[in-house]
């Protein structure tokens, strides 16, 4: 009996040290995520949204691949918090190299494909990183690998056959197209097994055509690309690059490798084990490098700190050389946010002004903080606008919370309530949502408070087509509408001064005469207008300019070393290129 027992420790030992080496993967994975990513995981959760309520549910539960979106969108809402990104990513990536060695290990007990059996978790880590990619492939892949898991454990040849079939049609009815995976890696497996039987690879190869006439029949899909291949777990308006596949390629090539070796005794083998780890390495290393975030990681920790109206984040993060026309879009709402636009703008490297209001190319990024610009401008109509196109395109709580307010500020109540009645359905927005019920069909309330009254105020009474005379024309309707409306001027004068258009600069001066809108003019107004004032050397004075900043200029005009000025709208107008009046 003793002996016995002593027989089974070294294979309760592999055991354990697998399990060890699969915590230390998770472990890697978590802090790497952590550190790397964790502001993807902010914006991702940004990019679809979720209800807890069984309408939704029954909807999307019972569409072809249901299961697979209700999963990832389940476990997406959770990534509005800190640490639950990593934490959930990197449970996921860590189960599918469990479930791939178990695999393995069934297939060919002996074959050292440990190491090997990370790279699945690379390539589905890469593809993670880019923001087209749905997660749900991710949950498909986990689907598909318990499933061939069970399939492993069925001895009777005709039995597993009727298991394959099976797995494949539900498969494909819960996750999608990653049945195909499936019927490829059963298929390598059963070729590898001499007992198989011949009518099997005809039966697979039978489903596999009736599921993609059925899908093309019933309008399941538009195209056969995602019945058979990973784009079904890719945003369908683009098209997916090579990377996709990856996760694919080597789940099929880590099978056949294990069904070439089989069942057979082999002898540990370090250089075998060496070149696993350097295999790995090398496409770690390089996917980072080729297929990481890279600049995309600063752009969404800048959307994070607006999205959490952190705007002196903004501002430290981005001091010095902006080298992005997003990055000023970001700098200039913050300033705008703080009430320093006028002031402070060119203390940061402008780039004209599409570093103020970016172009719209109707992607849903763009057009979200695009509605945050407009909506710190004070053109409520235009941030509606944008909240609304990319609602739905990608369903943005960022931007559902965007669209009550809009129509809380509008007065369109019963709008408002069905958008908050989506919001409390929403875990990690009920509570904003509840505290925004309060508003409803109660002008005064809306009124007082301290956002929405001060937005109510900027709305023009008369009706008027948005950017038909200009944004800078309709920016200066608001706030002639309103005089204390602050951001609206501001944005303007700026606009004007990015685009060096110093003559309609004046005009707004001059014939609107927001002047009166400020206590004093903010600085680059002041510096402007001193501009003006080189061919009518009095021009300034009735503008009440401080005299350290005429000597500035003074000082300015005669220095050889303008460099000293950088800070100024003056460096920008004269050392900078772009049009100049």
């Amino acid at each position: 009996m003793k002996q016995s027992c002593n027989l089974s420790h070294p294979s309760n030992n592999k055991k354990d040290f697998t399990v060890y080496f699969w915590l230390v993967v998770f472990g890697a994975l978590f802090i790497f995520l952590q550190t790397y990513s964790r502001f993807y995981f902010y914006y991702m959760e940004q990019n679809q949204y979720f209800q807890i309520s069984w309408p939704y549910l029954k909807e999307h539960l019972f569409k072809q691949g249901g299961l697979a979106s209700v999963i990832s969108g389940f476990l997406f809402q959770f990534f509005l918090f800190p640490y639950t990104g990593a934490v959930i990513t990197s449970a996921l990536l860590t189960g599918a190299g469990y479930l791939m060695y178990g695999m393995v290990r069934r297939i060919a007990p002996h074959s050292g494909l440990l190491i090997a059996c990370l790279l699945p978790v690379i390539a589905l880590m890469l593809i993670h990183f880019n923001v087209n990619y749905l997660m749900s492939g991710t949950i498909a892949c986990l689907l598909a690998l318990i499933a061939l898991n069970l399939m492993l454990r069925v001895k009777k040849n005709h039995k597993r056959i009727i298991f394959h079939l099976l797995a494949i049609a539900i498969l494909f009815f819960l996750a999608g197209s990653i049945c195909m995976l499936y019927a490829l890696v059963s298929t390598i497996y059963e070729i590898s097994n001499k007992q198989v039987m011949r009518y099997f690879l005809v039966l697979i190869v039978l489903e596999m055509l009736l599921i993609g006439l059925a899908s093309n029949y019933f309008l399941v899909y538009t195209s056969y690309r995602f019945v058979y291949l990973p784009d079904n777990y890719f945003n369908y308006q683009w098209l997916p690059g090579t990377l996709i596949y990856l996760s694919w390629i080597s789940i099929l090539l880590i099978v056949a490798v294990a069904c070439y070796i089989g069942k057979q005794e082999k002898r540990k083998r370090p250089a075998f084990f060496i070149a696993q780890i350097f295999l790995v390495v090398c496409c770690c290393g390089l996917g980072i490098r080729y297929y990481g975030l890279g600049e995309q990681s600063k752009i969404m920790e800048l959307d994070y700190y607006s999205r959490t109206e952190q705007w002196d984040e903004i501002l430290v993060r981005s001091k010095g050389a902006s080298d992005s026309y997003l990055r000023l879009c970001y700098v200039n709402m913050a300033l705008a946010q703080k009430g320093e636009l006028g002031d402070k703008a060119f203390s940061y490297e402008q780039a004209g002004v599409e570093g103020l209001i970016i172009p719209w190319d109707k992607s849903a990024y763009t057009s979200t903080l695009l509605s945050d610009i407009y909506f710190a401008m004070n053109d409520i109509a235009l941030s509606q606008k944008m909240a609304f196109e990319v609602f739905v395109i990608s369903g943005n709580p960022r931007m559902l919370k965007r669209l009550v307010q809009t129509n809380l500020i509008y007065g369109a109540y019963p709008v408002a309530e069905k958008y908050i009645g989506i919001l409390e359905n929403m875990y990690g927005y009920r509570k904003w949502a509840n505290s925004h019920r309060r508003f409803l069909y109660h002008d005064s309330s809306v009124d007082k408070d301290e956002l929405l009254g001060s937005k109510r105020k900027s709305l023009v009474k008369t009706n008027y087509l948005s950017k038909i005379e200009g944004l800078d024309m309709d920016l200066q309707q608001l706030a002639a509408h309103n005089p204390s409306d602050r951001a609206s001027i501001e944005y303007a004068g700026v606009m004007y001064l990015l685009e060096k258009d110093i003559d309609n600069f004046r005009q707004m001066l001059e014939v609107s005469r927001y002047a009166n809108t400020f206590p004093q003019l903010p600085v680059s107004f002041q510096e402007a207008i001193l501009i003006l004032s080189l061919k009518e050397p009095d021009y300034w004075k009735q503008y009440d300019i401080p005299e350290s900043t005429v000597q500035r200029f003074s000082d300015f005009m005669k220095s050889r070393t303008k460099t000293l000025y950088g800070d100024t709208f003056w460096y920008y107008y004269f050392m900078s290129g772009g049009r100049r009046n």
